[in-house]
This record gives structure tokens, C-alpha cells and sequence, in this order.
């Protein structure tokens, strides 16, 4: 999963990779107010405003992801004399 720090006054977004137990460090931010992204395939996004970092504080943030909707549209394009039944044909196809 990616986790994205945006600060919210400058602009200056900083991204980092998760590890396999899904733990991330920001080290190093400027002190300020930030928005927390984090992105998965196959799962919604999820965003935190208005966090807090810098100064070498210490902030967990438990995300919870929830699998994207799967939208699938199909299309049927049938030939007009294959899909009508007739009535007045019999199963063995005698009248």
C-alpha cells in the first residue's frame, strides 16, 4: 500500500511503500497540518485531513481499506431470427 502526506499550506507531498505488516514512517516532515492518502488496487482510497506532523511526533494511524466497488457492465446483441420463438413450430420441428 502507498501512504501519501500532503501538507496542506505548501503543497509538498512525500510518499512511502509499506512494509509487509502494512507500517509506514514519515521521518524528517516540516511541522504543519497534513492530509494522509492511502492507496491500494482493488480498494478504495482512504484519506485523513488535518493531521498533525513534524517535530518528531509520534502518530499511528490504523487504515482500514474496503474492497472497490466492481462495476462490469455487459451488452447482448442478438440476431432478430434467432430470437424469436414461434409457437407453431413443435419441438421436432414439424408444424
Amino acid at each position: 500500500m502507498t501512504v501519501t502526506a500532503t501538507n496542506t499550506d505548501t503543497g509538498i507531498a512525500k510518499t512511502m511503500v509499506t512494509n509487509a505488516a502494512g507500517v509506514y514512517n514519515f521521518v524528517g516532515m516540516q511541522v504543519g497540518m497534513y492530509t494522509i492518502t492511502a492507496e491500494l488496487a482493488g480498494f478504495q482510497t482512504t484519506s485523513f485531513k488535518d493531521v498533525k506532523l513534524g517535530n518528531q511526533a509520534v502518530l499511528k494511524l490504523n487504515i482500514t481499506m474496503e474492497v472497490k466497488k466492481l462495476e462490469q457492465q455487459v451488452e447482448v446483441n442478438v440476431q432478430s431470427e434467432t430470437c424469436c420463438w414461434n409457437p407453431r413450430i413443435s419441438g421436432d420441428g414439424t408444424s
